[in-house]
């Protein structure tokens, strides 16, 4: 009976360390198949990252390519000969007369845009020129419009979106019809500006802004005889203004209000 108790006893003890072994190597096994999880997932990251790394590089060198060939593109239009204008300058006495439907030289307070991106959805905006002459666009911020016209408008969108944002923007900017709107009336710049022509006259306009929407002053302008032709109840009134004493000194007098129908004349020193 003794015996039979220690056999026993012994069957029970080795089997405890059979168990405890086995626990042991069942603690290994889980441990390495953990690790082995891990491992795996470490390794998808990875081809991942790769896989991310390697379109980002094909991105960066389609913008990069676009860049060329946008810069190759200004270069070009640099070096291309100007026309030269052989048609004689306007006078004061030439006032153009231009029916309401005519196309405007450029952009005026109050106008009203469509812009459109192709292929971007989010960013077809119709704005319309504050006072300020500003607009507001996503992305860009604000974008100064005063006086350009709206295929200039254009390419100053497709550049500053493309520079950054978008490769190879396509760039659509056109004037909505203004519909129940009185007729256009209209103030005229000539002589030393850098666009002459045609605006659009606004509430309290000022001769500095109509001088800023012809796009500046020449280098030949002369600044302090600046000729302001108004015409009201069939007399002819010529007010000057110097334009010089306001730059330098902020001669707020000298930047009258202007009214509907002014010309504006700038002369230019011959040389």
């Amino acid at each position: 009976m003794v015996s039979l108790t220690k056999k026993f006893d012994r069957e029970i003890k080795d089997a405890k360390k059979e168990i405890s072994e086995l626990s042991k190597r069942l603690e290994v096994y889980e441990k390495e198949e953990v690790e082995r999880g891990v491992e795996e997932k470490l390794k998808k990251a990875e081809r991942e990252i790769d896989t991310l790394t390697k379109l980002l590089g094909e991105e960066r060198k389609r913008r990069e390519k676009a860049e060329r060939e946008r810069d190759e593109a200004i270069e070009m239009a640099k070096k291309m000969p100007k026309e030269k204008e052989t048609r004689p300058k306007p006078t004061e006495h030439d006032v153009p007369k231009v029916p309401p439907s005519e196309e405007w030289v450029g952009l005026s307070p109050g106008d009203r845009i469509q812009i459109v991106v192709k292929g971007h959805d989010d960013l077809t905006k119709t704005v319309i020129v504050s006072q300020e002459g500003v607009i507001t666009f996503p992305l860009i911020g604000e974008i100064y419009v005063l006086g350009l016209t709206v295929e200039r408008l254009a390419e100053i969108i497709t550049y500053k979106l493309g520079k950054d944002y978008i490769v190879d923007p396509q760039v659509t900017v056109t004037m909505e019809a203004e519909k129940d709107l009185p007729p256009k009336i209209s103030i005229c710049v000539l002589g030393g500006v850098h666009r002459p022509g045609l605006y659009r006259y606004h509430e309290n306009m000022t001769i500095m802004q109509a001088i800023a929407m012809a796009g500046g002053v020449t280098d030949k302008a002369i600044l302090n005889k600046i000729k302001v032709v108004r015409e009201e109840r069939g007399k002819r009134e010529v007010i000057l203004v110097n334009y010089d004493r306001f730059m330098r000194k902020g001669d707020k007098r000298e930047n009258i209000l202007l009214k509907p129908d002014d010309l504006i004349v700038i002369q230019e020193a011959p040389f």
